[in-house]
This record gives C-alpha cells, sequence and structure tokens, in this order.
C-alpha cells in the first residue's frame, strides 16, 4: 500500500514537470510568444519553482521580443535550461545561447545572422532608424557573443563570409563554438542529475 502511494506521488510529480515546467516555443518571436513566456513564468514563480525548460523550434523573430525574454532568464532566481528541437535562427539562437544549461537534440539546425531591419519614411526618419537598427544589432549580437566562445568580431566575420550571411551550423559545431553544452535532450524528470 505504502509503494502504490509513493508511486502515484511520484507519478503526479512527473506529470506536474511535463505540464508545468517546460515551455515549447515554436514559431515567430513575437508580442503573442513573449505573452505565454510570462504567463510560463509567472505560473512558475506562483509555484516557487526554481528550474524550467525551454524547448526551442523556432527561425527567430523580433529583436526586442527575445531581449525581454532574456532579460526576464538573466534577472530570475529561475535557472532556465534551453535546447534546441528543430530549428534555432537568429532570435531564437540567442535565446538558446542564454540557458543556464543549453542543449540541442542532434538533428537540430542552428543559424546565426546579423539583425535584418525594415525602414520606411522620411529620408531623416530613415537615416535616424538605420543609426538605432544599427546600435540594436550590435548589442544584440555582442549579447549573444558573450554567452559563447567566440568574439562578436569571430560571429561577424563568419556571417559575412556566405552570400546570404546566414550562419548555418550543426550541434556539434554549437557545441564546439560555446553556444550549447550538451548534444541530446535534458532529463526533465531529474534536470539537476543531467550536469
Amino acid at each position: 500500500c505504502i509503494l502504490v502511494v509513493l508511486w502515484k506521488e511520484v507519478l503526479e510529480l512527473i506529470i506536474w514537470r511535463l505540464v508545468n515546467e517546460k515551455l515549447v516555443m515554436q514559431g515567430k518571436f513575437d508580442d503573442g510568444m513573449l505573452e505565454d513566456f510570462m504567463k510560463f513564468y509567472n505560473g512558475l514563480m506562483k509555484e516557487k519553482k526554481n528550474e524550467a525548460i525551454i524547448y526551442i523550434d523556432s527561425g527567430g523573430g523580433f529583436v526586442h521580443t527575445a531581449v525581454s525574454m532574456i532579460s526576464i532568464m538573466t534577472g530570475s532566481k529561475v535557472k532556465f535550461h534551453t535546447c534546441a528541437l528543430g530549428t534555432a535562427k537568429s532570435a531564437a539562437l540567442v535565446l538558446l545561447s542564454h540557458g543556464e544549461k543549453r542543449f540541442a537534440v542532434p538533428g537540430a539546425r542552428l543559424m546565426f545572422q546579423d539583425l535584418i531591419f525594415v525602414s520606411v519614411g522620411k529620408v531623416d526618419e530613415v537615416e535616424e532608424q538605420v543609426k538605432e537598427s544599427k546600435e540594436v544589432s550590435k548589442s544584440f549580437i555582442k549579447m549573444f557573443a558573450d554567452k559563447t566562445k567566440k568574439p562578436i568580431t569571430w560571429w561577424i566575420k563568419k556571417s559575412k563570409e556566405k552570400e546570404t550571411r546566414d550562419f548555418y551550423f550543426s550541434p556539434a559545431k554549437a557545441k564546439e563554438y560555446g553556444v550549447i553544452d550538451k548534444i541530446g535532450l535534458p532529463d526533465i524528470i531529474t534536470v539537476s542529475s543531467v550536469f
């Protein structure tokens, strides 16, 4: 009877963790994704959880969304671990790099690129937007480079070596570059035992 009760408690804990201690981020980094992230974070705080996993499968999106999520991750007492499942491109790659422990499954594809901005308006307005875009781009790339084993100049050079300026790489290369710590999935039941 005691074994059944303990098993039931373990099963309930496993189910709770599967539902509440992970977040799957698919699609474009936008205001809707930020809202989902905030709900997830608020739930963690309400339950006084100190670890969570963010699974990423995204082609990127808005810089301000990624910066907001990273600010919460780095300023929180919660240890956010990250894992790339399918793709982690652009802003999604930067978020991946900010996990406490960072993972990518063997088949994941990762992509670094300089930021893309579109400006419309009067000449003076466009010039100001271009100036601001360059500052945001430099800051965002530095935020990423600081979490890797390569300097900002290395990342910019790599992205400019290709005509498309999109620099794709495998999880093995991501580990070599210091973007991730481990190839594979994190153990979502006993996260702390993985490390």
